[in-house]
């Protein structure tokens, strides 16, 4: 694929690089309205450093090569109104910065917040608040790029075509791939058990309007695994991210107000507000969620052995189980199935990545035991995320051996490659007619990048 599509698809899959901020601040090039600062593409290499170790300056070309094509998207969705027409907009773009920073942390920084702060020297909220505008322009880019592809489609004749166009030793060879399947169901609490909850929680609020430091208390308190360590700071939040009860009583907060108690899906909350920025609240929270008992759990794994029991006899299917019984909101929409992001229409998982893909530790394990086709018993399940425990029975659907890409056994996946060198074609059409229409100017070090050749003539052009 052309470098261009691919460092593209990249920054917007979330791979854009998040490193130290250089002291050098020079413009090396203009899109339009839209400048490159020479520590644009040195934070990127920076980046590359940390990964590849190997210095390799040409890299540097292709960063610029793909903050450019990024910088024209931007152009061209910022005159056609992409990002106002999209009323949903700022709440995807706070989703997006938060998945980015937690991708980071996780991949970059072994799961440590103080390490990436550490590297950067900044706070967190420091730092979202300087990458959500970087945030936004690959979204940007990214409605742009979809609008520009929008109804492209290929026919039969055309996978065909595309898969007789590789060489037969060219085609990709596939590992051993599996199609994995979970129905989880959590237990339920009682009335009583709520109202525990509610009056530790009306405690603290006591103890907060006494004077107590909110962030202490969340940090002792908060069951939110994911803000308890920052003393419950949620950052800036826009509507539509949280769930509705949670978002009307934030919206109402002051700055410095208590809310009063607030029940949602996950538990009981007391949330102070921060900040206002428009449609975007900066708040905090402690989350307490009431703590069911043994018979509990145990009712929830006496229903899942009869759902398994109903699913081994033929009276529902896993697929039918899991959307009517299935608690877990990752795999219910798709018949229980986990289904690896941006892989439409394809659920075959890399056995070697099954735990990375399913973000679930323990997933290779259980299925190294269990035989094709099999339903495991109800097993006990942590989700790894909120912590959250219950039972889960776990299905082994499919398994393909190595094997290289054939069109009897990867159809959908061939059909996805070419889409994906139809769009690109497209893509880079459109890129050599849109250059000429926006000022272009790169700086004469970057002159000898032979992957610049379009955007240098272009630049050219300005000069003369």
């Amino acid at each position: 694929m052309n470098k261009i599509f691919l460092l593209l698809a990249g920054m917007i899959a979330g791979t854009a690089a998040m490193a130290q901020e250089s002291s050098i601040d020079e413009i090396i090039a203009v899109v339009g309205d839209k400048i490159i600062l020479k520590s644009d593409v040195e934070n990127q290499y920076a980046l590359y450093l940390r990964e590849n170790q190997t210095p390799n300056e040409a890299i540097k070309c292709t960063i610029l090569q793909g903050l450019l094509s990024q910088k024209l998207l931007v152009a061209q969705a910022e005159i056609d109104s992409l990002a106002e027409k999209n009323a949903n907009f700022p709440a995807q773009v706070e989703a997006e910065l938060d998945k980015r920073v937690q991708f980071f942390v996780r991949s970059y920084f072994g799961g440590s917040v103080a390490e990436l702060e550490r590297f950067y020297g900044k706070p967190l909220l420091q730092l979202k608040e300087e990458f959500r505008e970087q945030i936004g322009d690959q979204m940007k880019a990214e409605l742009m790029q979809m609008e520009i592809t929008a109804g492209l489609d290929v026919s039969p004749a055309d996978i065909r075509k595309y898969y007789n166009s590789v060489p037969p030793d060219s085609l990709e060879i596939y590992n051993t791939e599996v199609e994995v399947g979970q129905i989880v169901i959590y237990p339920k609490v009682t009335e009583a058990q709520k109202m525990v909850a509610r009056t530790r929680l009306a405690a603290l609020r006591a103890e907060i309007q006494a004077g107590e430091d909110f962030e202490r208390l969340a940090i002792v308190n908060s069951d939110d695994p994911g803000s308890a360590s920052s003393g419950g700071d949620l950052g800036f939040v826009s509507r539509g991210q949280m769930v509705p009860e949670f978002e009307a009583a934030a919206f109402r907060l002051k700055e410095g107000e208590l809310s009063q108690i607030i029940e949602t899906e996950y538990g009981f909350h007391l949330i102070q507000g921060i900040e206002r920025r428009g449609e975007q609240i900066h708040v905090r929270h402690i989350l307490i969620k009431p703590e069911y008992s043994k018979v509990e759990l145990d009712s929830a794994r006496k229903l899942l052995a009869e759902v398994r029991e109903k699913i081994l006899v033929d009276t529902l299917s896993f697929a039918a189980a899991a959307v009517e019984y299935s608690d877990d909101e990752l795999t219910r929409g798709n018949g229980g199935i986990f289904a690896p992001q941006g892989r439409q229409g394809f659920n075959m998982i890399p056995l070697d990545k099954i735990n990375e893909y399913t973000g679930d530790a323990g997933i290779f394990n259980i299925i190294d035991t269990m035989e094709v086709g099999q339903i495991s018993k109800p097993l006990v399940y942590v989700n790894q995320q909120t912590g959250e425990q219950g039972y889960r029975i776990v299905y082994y659907k499919s398994r393909s051996e190595p094997h290289r890409a054939s069109l009897e056994t990867d159809y959908p996946r061939l059909r996805n490659a070419a889409l994906a060198v139809k769009q690109e074609e497209v893509v880079e059409e459109w890129f050599k007619d849109k250059i000429t229409e926006q000022y272009v100017r790169i700086d004469e070090s970057y002159q000898s990048c032979e992957s610049l050749q379009h955007w240098l003539r272009a630049s050219a052009q300005f000069e003369n």
